[in-house]
């Protein structure tokens, strides 16, 4: 008796592997690039945290500046050209404290309505309000955002109505 597989065994092998392949990778993308837009959130939201506590620890306020770099502002986010610094000035100039680079979140469109730039409270940790908001439509119309309150502080990740990223709704 021969041992292994036969040619006939080894191509049905391969045309279901391929069959299945074939089914699951669309579905292995949206996994990837959920995980990608909630990593963005989580960084967002660390960031301020962590501005708050450090604006609070030094007892001085910090500014954080949104820069976005490249022909138009749309064009530059999806390409990852933006930074988000945190400073000691409201100058550009001022001494950096942290920042997060838009580098490894190509493809994601990102906007904020705050201030250009926005301060947060060294006395109580205060952060103006406004929302950062980030989607892979250019129109935002599946965006997630992450929104920061004036009077408590807080700042809260959700998305708008129906998103697919797995947010709570705004």
């Amino acid at each position: 008796m021969a041992r292994g597989f036969t040619l006939i065994e080894l191509l049905i092998t391969l045309a279901v592997m391929t069959i299945l392949l074939g089914a699951f990778a669309p579905s292995y993308k949206s996994v990837t690039d959920d995980n990608r837009i909630n990593r963005l959130a989580n960084e967002l939201q660390g960031f301020l945290i962590e501005a708050r506590s450090e604006a609070v620890m030094r007892n001085r306020d910090l500014w954080v500046h949104f820069t976005v770099s490249g022909a138009s502002v749309s064009s530059a986010s999806k390409s990852g050209d933006w930074i988000i610094d945190l400073r000691e000035s409201s100058s550009i100039s001022g001494a950096l404290v942290q920042s997060i680079v838009g580098k490894p979140f190509k493809n994601i469109y990102v906007s904020s309505n705050h201030g250009p730039p926005f301060k947060i409270e060294g006395v109580n940790g205060r952060i103006e309000a406004g929302t950062f908001k980030f989607s892979y439509q250019e129109n935002m119309s599946d965006s997630g955002s992450v929104i920061t309150h004036f009077t408590n502080g807080r700042v809260k990740v959700c998305g708008s109505t129906g998103n697919s990223h797995g947010f709570t709704d705004c």
